[in-house]
């Protein structure tokens, strides 16, 4: 991510003093995982509780790939990766995955599902899988290609599943003018286009956000600063001057790859002008924050 000079603001009485490391470079990209298992059979069935993908005469071990930033692969039995699911996080957010079968045609060849509770019983691996119309960034290629869940039976297939793992970073300075002490300021984020985006340290989240710390002289003491996934709140406390004052922070955006643009909103106390800037690959972007969520794009 490019760096690029901010607006000079005129902090008269709070001077932001960035913790050392906190945001002094742009935080490595988690990777995204592929696991990929082999078959040489299987079947589609629907039931009272819904869909089930059933491969039989799995491979003995399930790759577990990425092409990016390393190209890391490792190997598992698929008991493992049935063991090691809830450890995935996929108990909690189901993973995408795409079901390829060999020798089929066009019509009833790539499945695009979500898959949950693995069961492995010798070489016979069963899911529970619900139907997908859209899929994480990785299976973009499959959904293209994707095929309407029908009954079936089959004979080799290979099935991708994703992790969604792939994290990127946006770096966003937040400027916050004519903040009476005593005031709270609140700042809302939200995905746009259906991406989950959240606050971010750099590398992780934080109930609090310890990387970043407030000289506060007086008119303005800082009382609380919080971060709850896509919410900042920060409480000032009331002092004798009373008089509005200026200052600014740094912070990161956290989402997943493929991720163009996000809304902002300023849910302030009355009077108080959020700025929010940050580059893109539209150039630099400079935005007064309202009540009503505003857009800004994210950098490619």
């Amino acid at each position: 991510m490019r760096r690029f000079l901010l607006p000079l603001l005129a902090i008269a009485a709070v001077v932001l003093v960035a913790a050392p490391g906190a945001l002094a470079a742009k935080p490595v990209a988690k990777p995204s995982y592929l696991f990929a298992m082999t078959s040489t059979g299987g079947s589609l069935a629907h039931d009272a509780s819904g869909w089930w993908v059933t491969l039989m005469g799995t491979s003995p071990m399930v790759t577990r790939f990425t092409d990016r930033p390393g190209r890391q692969a490792a190997t598992m039995t698929p008991t493992q990766l049935a063991n090691r699911w809830r450890a995935y996080g996929f108990a909690e957010d189901a993973p995408n995955a795409a079901l390829v079968l060999d020798g089929r045609s066009a019509a009833s060849d790539v499945y695009v599902v979500e898959l949950r509770n693995p069961r492995v019983e010798g070489s016979t691996v069963r899911f529970r899988a619900r139907p997908l119309h859209t899929a994480s960034h990785a299976l973009r290629h499959y959904v293209k290609r994707a095929d309407r869940l029908s009954e079936t039976t089959f004979g080799r297939a290979s099935l991708f599943i994703d992790d969604g793992g792939e994290t990127v970073y946006q770096q966003l300075t937040l400027q916050f003018q004519n903040v009476t002490p005593g005031q709270a300021i609140a700042v809302d984020l939200t995905g746009d286009g259906g991406f989950p985006v959240t606050f971010s340290t750099g590398s992780d989240l934080a109930p609090t956000y310890a990387g970043v710390s407030f000289d506060a002289q007086p008119g303005l003491s800082i009382t609380a600063f919080t971060i709850a996934g896509g919410a900042i709140r920060l409480n000032t406390a009331p002092s004798g001057s009373g008089a509005p004052q200026a200052f600014a922070f740094d912070i990161y955006l956290a989402s997943t790859e493929g991720i163009n643009d996000f809304l902002l909103t300023n849910a302030s106390d009355p009077g108080i002008v959020v700025t929010a800037v940050t580059a893109s690959s539209m150039g630099l972007q400079q935005q007064v924050l309202s009540s009503v969520p505003t857009q800004l794009f994210w950098a490619n």
